[in-house]
C-alpha cells in the first residue's frame, strides 16, 4: 500500500494522516505485509510529525506490516535523523525510490533495500 502526503508533515495535520493511513491499513480484508510512504511532496517536517510516524511504523511492525519511508527531501531527512527515528522508518535517503522498495518486496525480501542508518554508496 503506498500513501503520499501533498504537503508538509506538521504538528496540526500528522494525526490526520495518521489515522487515514492506519483505517485504509486496518480496512482491507487481507493486510497488507508493506506500507510505503512517499514524502516527495512533503517539503518539511516537523519533531511531532517524525515520532508521530515513528509510532505508526512500530504499531504496524507488531502487526507484522513492514514500514517504509521513502523519496524525503534533504529538509526532511535531516530531521528524521535529527530526532532518531529514521531507522524506524526504514533507513532513508536520497536514492531509495518507491519503485526500488517494491521490486525489492516482489523478490521475496522483508528488509529495506538499505538497512537502517546505512548511507547509500554514493551519499
Amino acid at each position: 500500500m503506498i500513501f503520499r502526503p501533498e504537503s508538509g508533515l506538521v504538528y496540526f495535520n500528522v494525526d490526520n494522516v495518521y489515522d487515514a493511513i492506519l483505517s485504509r491499513v486496518r480496512g482491507e480484508i487481507e493486510r497488507p505485509k508493506l506500507v510505503l510512504l512517499d514524502l516527495s511532496a512533503a517539503a518539511r517536517i516537523d519533531m511531532q510529525s517524525a515520532h508521530t510516524l515513528a509510532s505508526m511504523a512500530g504499531e504496524l511492525d507488531t502487526e507484522g506490516i513492514r514500514f517504509q519511508a521513502v523519496e524525503p527531501r534533504s529538509s526532511v531527512r535531516d530531521r528524521l535523523r535529527r530526532e532518531g527515528v529514521d531507522g524506524k522508518l526504514g533507513g532513508v535517503d536520497r536514492f531509495t525510490f518507491v519503485a526500488d522498495v517494491i521490486d525489492h518486496s516482489q523478490r521475496g525480501r522483508n528488509t529495506s533495500p538499505l538497512q537502517p542508518n546505512e548511507p547509500h554508496p554514493t551519499e
